[in-house]
């Protein structure tokens, strides 16, 4: 289902930032990081490692990649040229990546 919205969203071109949180908001980012460089899908994040991401990433395309706490930096790394946007845990509206600082 998250690859298909991905899909959807590379075909729109200009996709709409509240689209895809929306989305993110219902099931969850395309994929969590979990360790190192290694991500997954949310639900095994959730089920076989026990993590929760306390930020996602938005890319330029509208993927998104959500990350613990302690893997923000790798998390960030991965696209740092192609995020466009971030949401924290809890929040419903995304930042622009220019108000994202490294931890």
């Amino acid at each position: 289902m998250a690859f298909q919205r991905t899909e959807e969203l590379t075909v729109m071109q200009n996709f709409s930032v509240e689209f895809v949180v929306d989305a993110i908001i219902g099931s969850g980012p395309d994929r969590v990081m979990v360790q190192g460089n290694f991500a997954t899908t949310p639900r095994k994040a959730r089920e076989v490692y026990k993590v929760i991401p306390e930020i996602i990433f938005i890319r330029n395309d509208g993927w998104s990649l959500g990350a613990p706490a302690h893997l923000v930096n790798e998390a960030f790394m991965t696209w740092h040229e192609s995020w466009s946007h971030f949401l924290l845990r809890g929040k419903s509206k995304a930042q622009p990546i220019s108000e994202f600082n490294i931890y």
